[in-house]
């Protein structure tokens, strides 16, 4: 039986030697994206948000508001606009990313301690954008408030610590572990590389055994086979070795290109990717088992590759996904490993905590072959059949 898994596996490494497409897929592919990513996030923080200024107040303390906004690096002021309906217009030509509507009665008020208001509009329509411009805002706003609170109060006699404690009776301080700047490399980009490995790994091992039937060649594996499970190993590993050194390749160039943090232990990210990576592999042989042409394989690992980032919860948390999704998104391998393999880059996790998605992905390439072996068994028993007929 070894001797007949080495050489369908060699036959497969000939095959894979003779399509360099194979190769440049492989690892030409994910680095380029992984560049691509790496580069497109290298700002790593929304910043230089354009906003537009309608002050209906005219005063000098609009104006000091106004300019704590513009010294702030994550605002730059582009003009001052004469009502909401011309930032609207702004707003369509994509000129604006938000604005700041400062009333009528915002110096009269704040003079006479009655407490003003002012507006903070976004453009939401990037999600990104509109959450920065608002906790951002927010921010710039609370500070100018305490500060005209604090100046008042040390104006009637009171001390600076006094009038502190009376703005804020209760202070707080604001620690996010483990992306503490909010990078949105670090969020993103483990992730964005893992699906273009899966992708390509998933296309090809989705058309290694019913490329057979394309190419017409299924009479050179019968010669060399001895067992059904063997020939569906044989033919994914090549695959599984290549799709492991390109993993590699680009979250080196995502750990120490573009300086994402690696607290976890190497040995854990190695074991988990492998893990991983057999899984994906698995899944796609049973594909490729189970597909009667090499278009319908490869068009469902394709299909297939979308969704899987999303209903795996890595850019949507699950906890806001309705019931249906939630449990559809249980199918992919994805789910099990891309917010894992980022909190071992980011948390430090170890096998403790990963045990459970271990567990779970073995269990699906365990299902996978079995059935893809199954079900090639069957393919072939007939096959072989009608090569008998026809001889």
């Amino acid at each position: 039986m070894l001797e007949s898994f080495n050489k369908i596996f060699m036959r497969e490494c000939r095959y894979i030697k003779a399509n360099p497409r194979t190769l440049v897929l492989f690892f030409i592919v994910p680095i380029i994206t992984t560049l691509i990513i790496g580069f497109t996030f290298s700002n790593q923080t929304f910043d230089h948000l354009r906003l537009g200024i309608v002050d209906y107040s005219h005063s000098s303390a609009s104006r000091e508001l106004i300019n704590s906004f513009d010294q702030s690096s994550i605002f730059d002021v582009r003009g001052y606009y004469p009502t909401e309906n011309a930032i609207k217009e702004a707003f369509i030509k994509g000129e604006l990313d938000g604005v700041l509507v400062i009333p009528p009665e915002f110096a009269r008020k704040l003079k006479r301690s009655e407490g003003a208001e002012v507006l903070i509009g976004a453009n939401a329509s990037n999600l990104g954008i509109g959450a920065t411009m608002m906790v951002k805002g927010s921010e710039i706003i609370s500070t100018v408030s305490t500060q005209i609170a604090v100046k008042n109060l040390v104006a009637g006699g009171d001390t600076v610590d006094k009038a502190l404690g009376q703005v804020m009776p209760i202070s707080f301080s604001i620690r996010p572990w483990y992306n503490p700047t909010s990078n949105i490399s670090h969020f993103l980009i483990i992730g964005l590389i893992v699906v273009a490995v899966y992708q390509v790994l998933f296309y090809f091992t989705a058309a290694s055994i019913i490329r057979e039937k394309t190419d017409d060649t299924w009479a050179e594996v019968f010669e060399l086979e001895r067992s059904a499970f063997c020939t569906v190993v044989a033919k994914i590993c090549p695959y599984i070795i290549l799709a492991m050194l390109s993993w590699t390749a680009c979250y080196m160039i995502g750990i120490y290109g573009f300086a994402t943090p690696m607290l976890g232990s190497w040995w854990v990210w190695f074991v988990f990717s492998f893990i991983f990576i057999v899984c994906v592999a698995s899944v796609g042989a049973f594909v490729s088992a189970f597909a009667p042409t090499i278009v319908w394989a490869t068009s469902v690992s394709i299909t297939l590759t979308a969704p899987a980032l999303l209903m795996g919860g890595y850019m949507w948390p699950k906890i806001a996904m309705t019931g249906f999704y939630k449990i559809f998104g249980l199918v992919f391998p994805l789910t099990y490993f891309a917010t894992s393999v980022r909190n071992i880059a980011l948390v430090g996790c170890g096998f403790d905590s990963l045990r459970q998605n271990m567990m779970i992905m073995a269990a699906i390439t365990l299902v996978a072959l079995v059935l893809a072996t199954l079900i090639y068994w069957l393919k072939s028993k007939r096959i072989k059949a009608c090569y008998q007929e026809n001889k």
